[in-house]
């Protein structure tokens, strides 16, 4: 994942936060985002994570705040990361779903492989109660991680079976 920030410092941080978020939970990945910001106060990103770990853990207020302050440093950042903190703003803060689903179908056409566009398009589209468009956003990124995890492991044999004709 990119992630816009001059502090190598302030990014491990960020990065150490995503890697506890996905192994132990939100609850565990906050205290490295929060680091990433005091190392760099413009990190947008770091905002955005932190937000979306609050709201996962359903405390919205402060996921509220993160989202807001990320999606003010919007300009300091890559295309692809101004769509994933408009998406967690339109979600978290302001709640328009549609601007949410707008974001995520020009995100989901910019980066065909960002398999977070569908998932997210399947949770938005089951709070509409629009279940049948939530099951196939949710398969479609189900089959995106399928094929991502597929890639990587035949890249893994071509480099294993490489080393050994080396």
């Amino acid at each position: 994942m990119e992630a816009t920030t001059p502090s190598l410092e302030a990014l491990k941080a960020y990065s150490l936060g995503g890697r506890t978020e996905r192994r132990t939970g939100d609850a565990e990945a906050i205290p490295f985002y929060k680091r990433a910001i005091e190392l760099d106060p413009n990190f947008a990103l770091a905002y955005q994570a932190l937000s979306v770990s609050y709201f996962n853990l359903n405390q919205a207020d402060l996921a509220a705040e993160n989202a807001t302050r990320a999606y003010e440093l919007r300009d300091r950042v890559s295309e692809r990361e101004r769509y994933r903190i408009a998406t967690t703003y339109y979600h978290a803060v302001t709640g328009e779903l549609q601007k949410a689903i707008d974001e995520y179908e020009l995100w989901s056409k910019s980066y065909p492989r960002d398999n977070t566009t569908h998932l997210n398009l399947g949770v938005i589209y089951q709070q509409l109660g629009q279940y049948e468009k939530a099951v196939i956003e949710t398969e479609e990124s189900l089959s995106a991680i399928v094929a991502a995890a597929l890639r990587a492991y035949l890249d893994a044999q071509r480099r294993r079976r490489r080393k050994h004709e080396d």
